[in-house]
């Protein structure tokens, strides 16, 4: 549930950020999923 949450938060920030570079945008997400698993 919580995988699919992410994913689908990922997707937003996606439509949020088309007009940024898909690097950026695969940089940003492992940047979340580096500060997820920190809390965690």
């Amino acid at each position: 549930m919580r995988k699919l949450k992410m994913i689908f938060l990922a997707y937003k920030a996606l439509k949020h950020f088309r007009k940024v570079p898909m690097k950026n945008v695969k940089n940003i997400f492992f940047a979340a999923r580096r500060i997820k698993k920190r809390k965690n």
